[in-house]
Order: structure tokens, then C-alpha cells, then sequence
């Protein structure tokens, strides 16, 4: 197997109908990343421990390291972050795939927040209330009430327009993608990550840095289903509008109610369903 970056090549044997031929094919790259942050003891000292380790795409890296600590409320914007850089000092794994953030102020070792923040997800077991007030205390910003921001038929050609975009998607049918468009359906952004919620930390942590203002007026369409971490991510983003190619899930839609976020699934040429906030549509 060969890699360069964000797609590596395999030999494969494929089997069409009687048939079979060796030949080479085209698959995501998958790493993990490590994000080690600053945390600070009880005795006043800076000691360096790992947060978090994501199964990756490699690239863009530092979005997606800002948009995940924004995402979960670590940071309150860019600047809150410093510098990063990889850890070369750990060997040749350290060099790709261990991210040092220094950040301005330092993390409490023992902050009980942080603790909630990664232990209440509904895929770990605990009760969808649970991951609801875990995500309260992040303090989210307060989704604006304007309605008839789009015209229902624009969102209809969204995603013809983002799979033009998706090169990895194209050459290896296995990346995910979230992509961020104008109130006039046009793409302004686009990012692709073999896992879900990396591409849209990617998105997010471009858009803090570039633009922060511009989410709040967008609609972000995702590839795959609506799970409550990327409704969690779209609602610390400011984001009003989230649109999934697949069906959101029971936690989903309980949150974008309880944080008055446009909600709409199964987005098709033909049309989509509407789970909450329909308002923003134009009438």
C-alpha cells in the first residue's frame, strides 16, 4: 500500500459478475490524531497531557484541532490559541499524528467541566438529558430569530453543487463532507474528512479563524446522517441551518428543538422533510 497524505493506494481484487482482475484502487487515508493541550496542577505548574485522540483524514489539521476545542467549548475563538505544532520530539508517529496546542491561558487540571464535556455523548450510554445539559454549560450562542432565510427550492440543488467538490469522495466513494453555503445557495466552504464529525470540525475551525461572522448566516449541509455531535458542533458554530443527506437522530431532533436550530433531513432533488424550525425557510 502506497499513501500520499489524504489517499493512499491498495491492490485489490475486484469480482464484476463471472469475473475477476487484480488492480490498484483508491482509499482515505485513516490516522489518528492526538491533541495534547496545556494543562495546568495544582501547584502551578504547565504539564502537557493528551485530551482527545480522532481517527483522521491527515490535512488541515490545525482546523480541525481549533474547530473540535471550539466545537466543545474549550476555546471562545481563534485567538485563544496561540500556536501549534507537532511533536517531533516523540519520533516519526509524533511528527504526523501527535498536535502540541499551546493556548493563552492554560486548562485547570481538574476541571469537572472538561470531564462532562467528553464523558456524555448518547453513543456512551448515558441519557439524551445528559448530553443536553452537557452541552448547556458550554454556553452556545443564541440562534437569531430571522425568519425566510432561503428559498426551499435552492436547498434542493445543494447537494449536487457539494458533491462537485468532494475530489476524495470522487476517487475513493468513503470521505465525508460538510459544506458551508450562503444564503444564496453559493459554496463558501467545503471540507473533506473520512469521519463526519472531523470534516465539519475542519469547517469550523477554517471559518473561526477566517470568518467568524459568516456561519451565522449560512446553511451547512452535511454528508450522512444528523447525529447530535454534528447538531452539537452547528449550534456552537451560530450555525441557524443544518441539512444532512440522511435522517437526523431522535437526540438530534430533541436538541435543535431545545436550541432553536433549523433541523432538515433527507435531502433530495426532489425535496426534503423538515424536522424543526421551518420558518427559516422562505414561504
Amino acid at each position: 500500500m502506497s499513501t500520499n497524505n489524504n489517499i493512499s493506494t491498495t491492490n485489490i481484487l475486484q469480482y464484476r459478475n463471472s469475473d475477476s482482475q487484480l488492480q490498484d484502487d483508491w482509499i482515505c487515508t485513516e490516522e489518528p490524531l492526538e491533541f495534547r493541550l496545556p494543562f495546568l496542577t495544582a501547584t502551578g505548574d504547565i504539564e502537557y497531557k493528551t485530551l482527545a485522540i480522532t481517527m483522521r483524514t491527515p490535512g488541515q489539521d490545525f482546523e480541525l484541532a481549533r474547530g473540535f476545542l471550539y466545537s466543545e467549548g474549550i476555546i471562545n475563538s481563534a485567538e485563544d490559541i496561540s500556536s501549534f505544532q507537532y511533536c517531533k520530539d516523540r519520533g516519526e508517529a509524533g511528527q504526523r499524528n501527535s498536535l502540541e496546542i499551546q493556548l493563552t491561558k492554560p486548562v485547570p487540571i481538574n476541571s469537572q467541566s472538561l470531564d462532562r464535556r467528553f464523558t456524555t455523548y448518547s453513543s456512551c450510554g448515558l441519557c439524551g438529558k445528559t448530553s443536553i445539559q452537557s452541552l448547556e454549560l458550554q454556553n452556545p450562542p443564541t440562534m437569531d430569530d430571522q425568519a425566510g432565510l432561503i428559498e426551499p427550492g435552492l436547498l434542493k440543488q445543494l447537494s449536487a453543487t457539494m458533491l462537485k467538490q468532494q475530489p476524495m469522495f470522487q476517487q475513493t466513494g468513503s470521505a465525508h463532507a460538510s459544506g458551508l453555503f450562503d444564503l444564496s445557495g453559493n459554496l463558501v466552504g467545503l471540507f473533506e474528512d473520512i469521519g463526519r464529525h472531523n470534516a465539519l470540525d475542519k469547517l469550523i475551525g477554517h471559518f473561526l479563524q477566517e470568518n467568524p461572522e459568516q456561519m451565522k448566516q449560512s446553511v451547512l449541509l452535511v454528508s450522512g446522517r444528523a447525529s447530535f455531535e454534528l447538531v452539537q458542533k452547528t449550534i456552537m458554530a451560530g450555525i441557524p441551518m443544518l441539512v444532512s443527506a440522511g435522517a437526523p437522530s431522535s437526540l438530534a431532533v430533541v436538541t435543535a428543538k431545545r436550541f432553536n436550530l433549523t433541523l432538515i433531513g433527507f435531502l433530495r432533488s426532489s425535496g426534503f422533510n423538515v424536522y424543526h424550525a421551518p420558518w427559516r425557510l422562505k414561504e
